[in-house]
């Protein structure tokens, strides 16, 4: 194996001057034994930005604790705390050792600050039990270790607040404590090395159900006062005290009006743009919002905010729209969280669709935090009794969900692949779970919501057409009730339209096919079904359909689970195949389409268990050829899947393919090997790929091609997930929903790039059977790589211009075709955090241009 040793000094000090500081980072690395490089890479495709384990979070903090420049966020779980880091790219991963065990029941409020000055990030965290409060003093890579205890004793300790409350420098600590009765909340002040003593006495004495408290300048006298949240229940009150010297005096009664609810929730912020704070405050019942008139707070919820009677359990004051004033998000319990828009004057209007969706679970908190570094703060909402849920700032108010419960490693049979936004990247629908997959071409993807989960009821089959021509593609589902449609709105927006351009007809749908039936240049539907008749829906030409099923379809109830269109007569017009799949095997029915959309004659073939059907012209003589995925029936026994050649006029004969006496699911035609002949793949149980010999022969290459973990699949789909050109592998089934890079040209790191290490990235060029005389010219930036550049032929680049660097020509040798690219990274803190994106473009035949293609780009952030 080859290797090149990259000298990234020379393009590191563009971009960071400091970068030499003493180190020869040009030196070239010891030698070593030879370096194996990775596996092909598995990726599991999921949801789950953060691990699914945690699934009873009652508080939240954020602050970047092993100092890599991005935020991390410390989940308080009931006493079993964790702390999850980010790689920067929004994808948290759990560390079990950063937080010593403690023996509290449930976690309160959690807070990070520096407490003894050696500028690494520690934290302090409310409890209940014995030890109601703790202090962790951080290392400054991610773990903590236990110094200090809070209050003791019975009850609960609700929440934390941390500020310099004596003007010292240094940071105090404020617990609003109670839950098992009246409770004096506390105040523990700091010696400035995270020595904390007891200075409760400088509170009001004041006995209180207390839930929520916040630090702030209330009265511009630039000290810090406080505003606590109380249980009228138990007859008491929100408190304001006012900071006088770093003791405190009680002036709720004439500067805090009184509400008439509990206070679970509070957030301080200049809502209105004068410049001083003003409040919000939640809990069971109306939130109420009050601005800040010198000092003394004046309600005005009515004139502001519109509320609902749903439990408010946090609120948070950010800028979501971009525009330079504090919106509003309330988290409900048990409904859906709420975005409310500022106006700048401090009037808030509610989005309608904001993306972030309710549990049936309690919603218990939220975190607000620029989670990827695009510049707009994200949320992540934490849920008592299911996985915490992480949403991307979209604008305007509006969020996209990229982690929550039902982890997208789980599959969907009624997968659907194909360019729902129109970047010419696929995309993959889960119409069960309605979650839409946007792809960036670099082989990631991002999750949105389309739809409620799950969907109700089953959604058997999906596609993806254009009924619009509005020029992007639209989703079609089968399902068990009344069929849908989801209109693109453009940008990957799916929209549910059923009721105003679907018919009502309820169906057992277990098969959609799209055909342009009655020759008007729109696509028309039709859907098999397995109780009742089979129905035929006729597009308009604007994407609203009307049923057609009795006056064009001859056919009565067939028990069909597939379908397929095409014109297999030759005639002009396209005809259907449809399989069914009973107690006992049914035949498939070729309906010919008597030219105006009536299908009224039929032929029937080999009687099967037919889960999925497949036309195209496999042998290259102009006319569509059948394939069948079929299952083991009563009658026939059989489970072999059908292949069906076309002799001409839709009059089919069967051929031999490959035997299993396994299910089958799904079956596709694609061209696997680049010789122009399509190959057969059949997804299932036993799953099997066969390759066309371009004679009417198929060969079994199911060992060679598909992975063993492709071998058990409801779905198969080989596409170009990662923008080089080749065919990756995209399987759906009970395992998961699993993505394999091709290796025909592939990128791929062997880890991130550490500070003071090495950071090695290979490239493969038909991995082991590589031809000789193929040669890489490697490129590099240490910027995040942009949206795709179509270079014909050569396919698409992703690197930025901007300090690019052009690497020396290197060759792949034969047959490994792998080759590894070696860069020292200096051990320079300013390099913490920056990108670094690789691409290589590949001559495949040095002489030949017309074989060189760019292969994908692969990117990581530089780590300690």
């Amino acid at each position: 194996m080859h290797r090149l040793i990259c000298t990234w000094g020379c393009l590191f000090v563009l971009v960071v001057p400091a970068c030499h500081s003493g180190e020869d980072v040009n030196s070239p690395p010891p030698v070593r034994s030879p370096v194996a490089p990775p596996r092909p890479r598995l990726s599991s495709i999921t949801r789950a930005a953060m691990p699914a384990s945690h699934t009873r979070t009652t508080a939240f903090a954020v602050a970047d604790v092993d100092r890599d420049g991005d935020a991390d966020v410390a989940l308080g779980q009931n006493g079993a705390d964790h702390v999850l880091t980010n790689d920067g790219r929004a994808t948290f991963t759990a560390d079990g050792d950063a937080l010593p065990p403690s023996e509290a029941f449930r976690t309160g409020g959690m807070a990070f600050a520096d407490m003894n000055r050696d500028e690494f990030v520690d934290m302090v965290v409310a409890y209940s039990g014995a030890e109601q409060g703790q202090v962790y003093l951080g290392n400054g890579r991610g773990g903590f270790k236990s110094s200090l205890s809070g209050p003791v004793g019975p009850g609960f300790t609700q929440a934390v607040v941390v500020a310099d409350v004596d003007d010292d420098g240094d940071r105090d600590v404020i617990y609003a404590r109670g839950g098992t009765g009246k409770l004096q909340s506390a105040l523990y002040l700091n010696r400035g090395n995270a020595s904390l003593f007891d200075a409760t006495s400088r509170l009001p004495a004041v006995l209180e159900d207390s839930n929520a408290v916040v630090a702030v300048d209330v009265d511009g006298d630039r000290d810090v006062d406080l505003i606590l949240g109380s249980d009228v229940a138990s007859g008491g009150r929100n408190r304001l005290w006012l900071n006088e010297g770093g003791r405190f005096r009680d002036v709720s009664t004439v500067s805090l009006p009184a509400r008439p609810f509990d206070t679970t929730a509070l957030a301080v912020g200049d809502i209105d743009g004068d410049g001083d704070a003003d409040l919000v405050a939640g809990g069971p019942g109306s939130d109420h919002l009050y601005i800040n008139a010198g000092g003394t707070f004046v309600d005005d919820t009515r004139a502001r905010l519109t509320t609902d009677t749903s439990r408010t359990s946090a609120l948070h004051l950010a800028d979501f729209d971009g525009d330079e004033d504090l919106d509003l998000l309330v988290v409900h319990h048990g409904a859906a969280c709420a975005v409310h828009l500022n106006d700048g004057a401090g009037r808030f209007t509610r989005v309608g669709a904001s993306g972030l969706r309710g549990f049936a679970d309690a919603s218990t908190c939220a975190a607000i935090m620029d989670f990827d570094k695009d510049g707009a703060p994200d949320v992540m909402i934490g849920v008592d009794g299911a996985p915490d849920t992480l949403y991307r700032n979209t604008g305007g108010g509006t969020f996209d969900e990229i982690s929550g419960s039902g982890s997208l490693g789980l599959s969907d049979p009624a997968l659907v692949v194909g360019d729902v936004d129109r970047d010419g990247v696929p995309d993959l629908v889960m119409p069960n779970r309605g979650v839409l997959l946007l792809g960036n071409g670099r082989g990631g993807y991002v999750a949105r919501r389309f739809a409620p989960e799950p969907l109700a009821p089953l959604v058997r089959r999906g596609t993806l057409v254009d009924v619009d021509g509005d020029g992007d593609d639209d989703l079609v589902l089968a399902e068990s009730g009344r069929n849908r449609l989801f209109s693109n709105q453009g940008a990957g927006r799916l929209v549910d339209v059923t009721t105003t351009r679907m018919p009502r007809a309820m169906h057992d749908s277990f098969a959609v096919a799209v055909l342009d039936a009655d020759g008007d240049r729109s696509p028309d539907l039709f859907f098999g079904n397995a109780e009742d008749p089979e129905a035929l829906y006729l597009n308009d030409g604007n994407g609203t359909f009307r049923d057609a099923s009795s006056t064009h379809l001859a056919v009565g109830s067939h028990l069909t689970k597939a379908a397929a269109a095409g014109d297999v007569d030759n005639d002009g017009d396209p005809d259907l195949v449809v399989g069914g799949f009973g107690a006992f095997s049914v035949p498939t029915l070729i309906l010919i389409n008597d030219g105006v959309g009536k299908f009224s004659s039929s032929v029937a073939l080999t009687r099967a268990q037919t889960r999925d059907l497949a036309l195209a012209d496999i042998e290259g003589d102009g006319d569509l050829d059948l394939a069948a995925a079929n299952a083991p029936g009563v009658f026939p026994p059989s489970g072999r899947n059908g292949l069906f050649e076309n002799l001409g006029k839709g009059r089919f004969e069967a051929r031999p393919t490959l035997a299993t006496s396994e299910e089958s699911r799904r079956v596709t035609f694609v061209d696997l090997n680049g010789d122009r002949f399509l190959d057969l793949v059949f997804a299932g149980s036993a799953s099997e790929v066969a390759i066309n010999d371009g004679k009417n022969g198929f060969t079994d290459a199911t060992e060679t091609v598909l992975p063993s973990g492709a071998s058990l699949a409801d779905v198969l789909s080989f596409v170009d997930i990662d923008g080089d050109g080749d065919l990756d592998l995209l399987a759906g089934g009970a395992s998961g929903l699993a993505l394999w890079f091709s290796f025909e040209r592939h990128a791929v790191s062997e880890g991130a790039p550490r500070l003071g290490g090495i950071y090695r990235v290979f490239f493969y060029a038909h991995a082991g059977n590589a031809p000789p005389g193929q040669v890489l010219l490697p490129y590099v930036s240490p910027l995040p790589p942009r949206k795709a550049v179509v270079r014909p032929p050569l396919g698409n680049w992703y690197l930025e211009a901007a300090f690019l660097s052009s690497l020396a020509p290197m060759a792949i040798p034969s047959p490994r075709g792998t080759v590894v690219l070696e860069c020292p990274i200096p051990n320079d803190a300013s390099f913490l955090g920056l990108s670094l994106s690789t691409q290589g473009l590949i001559a495949h035949e040095l002489a030949s241009p017309a074989t060189w293609r760019l292969c994908n780009v692969w990117t990581d952030r530089a780590t300690r």
